[in-house]
């Protein structure tokens, strides 16, 4: 067993600094290798105007919340959205018709994070602007992850997205796709008169959203090994998905129904204006600090779970059956009584040998958390995290 005393501590702590000194190298040496620059697509294919009219028609009917009473802006995955809106938006977002006219000489593998986002005015104390890159993969990989913006309804005043690494400018447009590079494109909105408040601007109200799709996809060298394909999507979609379900505690829904809606609890502008704050910052000093912000403390967590596999590991067979089985939160509390109830029973063996300490009970505590927590995310891992991955050519 470790000890916080134990030389075993230290070799780690070694060993993540010249971890962390390998992914600086690399960054330097990857940051523009794969970038690929942003660009704009105007949709206008009468089947595809007809279909991003019938969506935004069914986004306002499922989420009439998002799109009219809320103050804050929302995300809900379109893999989680009833299936005839889902039906409608693959008919205009990352068809085979712009795949093709835009990378004819890749190999596109679709990503399981497409979003509906209801874009409003927020405040920000540290950067009113919101600089920002999306993602944090910039090192390993030289492939390139790309975002549409699809833009379904817009308010009076066109927005413009400033695209800071490729220097170039884009205004929103119904009707308009932007596309960025997810990893390594700096960029933000910029609202124009739309930004301002209600009371210096009368005409703008904080309850009318910008209504766009955001949806990802992969794009690699036609001779990629799979397994590295596959190793890229996976470390996108662990890291994503983190993201994800933190953020979503903090937004009233991102539920396709509006029965689910009522049962989600309200949002806290506040800690989710600090929590963007805190990662955008961290992200644009360096892109690796948001992966070490979140990796030492859950490097610490699992290194201590390795450690005493024998305890927690009825904790790790019980959320990988809640999330591949996608057992809701009402029942999988009762696998959860049944795997804490298992674990403490293995303790009690260790306590009478001699090896039961309070950084156990610690570790217990942090587990039953965690349990609880990774619980309230089963839906959208089945859904999202364990999706097919795709390739479309």
């Amino acid at each position: 067993m470790w000890r916080w005393s134990s030389p075993r501590w230290m070799v780690a702590v070694a060993a993540a600094a010249v971890a962390l000194v390998s992914v600086e190298a690399s960054a330097k040496a990857t940051t523009t290798n794969g970038f690929m620059p942003a660009f704009q697509v105007v949709l206008d294919d009468p089947e595809e105007i007809d279909s991003m009219e019938r969506a935004l028609s069914l986004i306002e009917k499922y989420y009439p919340h998002e799109s009219s009473s809320s103050p804050i802006s929302h995300h809900a995955f379109v893999r989680m959205a009833p299936l005839d809106l889902q039906k409608e938006i693959s008919k205009f977002v990352w068809n085979r018709r712009i795949i093709r006219q835009h990378f004819p000489n890749h190999k596109v593998y679709f990503d399981s994070f497409h979003e509906i986002y209801w874009m409003r005015p927020e405040f920000d104390l540290v950067d009113p602007k919101k600089i920002h890159y999306d993602g944090v993969i910039k090192v390993m990989f030289p492939f390139s992850t790309v975002r549409s913006l699809t833009y379904l309804k817009e308010t009076t005043n066109p927005a413009t997205l400033v695209a800071l690494t490729s220097q170039r400018n884009f205004t929103t447009h119904q009707g308009t796709a932007i596309v960025i590079d997810f990893n390594r494109e700096l960029h933000y909105a910029d609202m124009g008169v739309a930004s301002k408040t209600s009371e210096e601007n009368p005409s703008c109200t904080s309850r009318e959203p910008r209504i766009m799709i955001k949806a990802g996809i992969h794009v690699l060298p036609k001779k990629t090994n799979p397994l590295m394909a596959f190793l890229y999507i996976a470390l996108h979609r662990g890291t994503f998905f983190a993201i994800k379900s933190v953020r979503n505690t903090f937004e009233s829904s991102s539920a396709a129904t509006q029965q689910q809606q009522k049962q989600q609890k309200p949002a806290s502008s506040l800690a989710l204006m600090a929590l963007d704050n805190t990662m955008r910052a961290l992200n644009k000093i360096h892109m690796a600090l948001p992966l070490v912000a979140v990796g030492i403390p859950m490097g610490i967590f699992l290194t201590a779970s390795i450690a005493s596999f024998n305890v927690v590991l009825p904790y790790i067979l019980h959320i990988a059956l809640v999330w591949w089985r996608n057992i809701p939160p009402s029942r999988s509390a009762y696998l959860r009584y049944v795997a804490t109830a298992t674990s403490f029973a293995i303790l009690h063996h260790l306590k009478k040998q001699g090896e039961f300490g309070f950084y156990m009970c610690v570790l217990q505590l942090a587990w039953i958390g965690a349990c609880w927590y990774l619980e309230q995310s089963a839906n959208m891992a089945h859904q999202i995290l364990f999706a097919p991955i795709v390739a479309i050519s």
